[in-house]
């Protein structure tokens, strides 16, 4: 699995004592220049930046999942609640670079409120690069749609819910 700023991309879940296990996904997001130290205090820029990781993320996804917007789409939802969580402070994974993405992302937009807000604006420019006809993601839109998960589900309910996916995928092979 290629990721755009990770030469060394994980395809393994990461497990550590006081956070669970992480999925591959999860490790391997597209957090490209939003652990950028120069920038941290620009909200213009950070919300940009965070935008266009988001959205080059859902591109990154539909090269590894081609054939099937089903797969796509369980992929692509829970990456974007992860966004989700990174953008609101609320991340279990805090290794280096994503924790770096953390407090950017802190520094720029400050207090939950002020985040939440920015958010809610950036989600529907991701949605619709995403789902783009130039991107071919318009055929998934609706579905997509349809199988969105709840954003209020924990991070570590939707970590355990991949991870019974895969295992029992790994099961009927």
């Amino acid at each position: 699995m290629s990721n755009i700023n990770n030469k060394d991309s994980s395809t393994e879940w990461n497990c550590k004592e006081d956070v669970g296990c992480v999925p591959p996904r999860r490790q391997n997001l597209n957090m490209e220049r939003l652990d950028n130290e120069n920038e941290d205090s620009v909200p213009d820029f950070m919300k940009k930046t965070f935008y266009l990781a988001a959205a080059g993320e859902g591109k990154k996804l539909r090269e590894k999942h081609d054939e099937s917007c089903d797969e796509f789409c369980d992929a692509w939802n829970r990456s974007l609640a992860d966004y989700k969580d990174i953008f609101q402070g609320k991340d279990m994974w805090n290794d280096g670079k994503y924790g770096e993405a953390k407090n950017h992302i802190k520094n720029a937009f400050g207090d939950m409120n002020n985040r939440k807000a920015m958010l809610n604006e950036i989600e529907k420019g991701i949605k619709d690069e995403t789902f783009s006809r130039e991107n071919g993601l318009d055929v998934c839109k609706s579905q997509c749609e349809e199988r969105s998960r709840d954003d209020t589900e924990d991070q570590f309910l939707r970590f355990f819910a991949e991870w019974e996916e895969e295992f029992c995928d790994g099961l009927n092979k």
